[in-house]
C-alpha cells in the first residue's frame, strides 16, 4: 500500500467561504483529513469536506466542524466511496492561516 500526501489549501484564508475544486480520489482506498487553523479571527472557523456524486451533482458532508479556538483537526475518512471531493471553509475575517492536507492510501 502507497501513501501520498495531497495538499488541498496552504495559505491564508479569506473572510467568509472558500470553495475548493473538486479532487478526484478514484485512485485511493482510503483517506486522513489533516487541518491546521493559526492565526483564527475572533468569530468561529467551520470546514466541510463533501463527498461529490457527479452524476446527479449531490453532495455529502463526510467531514466537518466549527473550530473555536487555533489548532489542529484528524480526521480519518476512512474508506473512499465516492470519486471526488470537494472542501469549504469559512472564516470569520481575514488573517486566519490554514493549512488541509489528505493523505491517501492505495490498496
Amino acid at each position: 500500500m502507497a501513501k501520498k500526501t495531497i495538499t488541498l489549501f496552504n495559505g491564508p484564508a479569506a473572510a467568509g467561504v472558500t470553495s475548493l475544486d473538486d479532487i478526484d480520489l478514484n485512485a485511493y482506498e482510503y483517506a486522513v483529513l489533516y487541518l491546521k487553523l493559526a492565526d483564527k479571527p475572533t468569530g468561529n472557523f467551520t470546514y466541510n469536506l463533501y463527498a461529490h456524486e457527479t452524476v446527479t451533482n449531490t453532495f455529502t458532508s463526510v467531514a466537518g466542524s466549527v473550530l473555536s479556538a487555533d489548532g489542529t483537526q484528524r480526521i480519518n475518512l476512512g474508506r473512499l466511496t465516492d470519486e471526488k471531493y470537494r472542501l469549504e471553509f469559512s472564516s470569520p475575517g481575514s488573517g486566519a492561516t490554514v493549512a488541509a492536507l489528505l493523505v491517501v492510501e492505495d490498496a
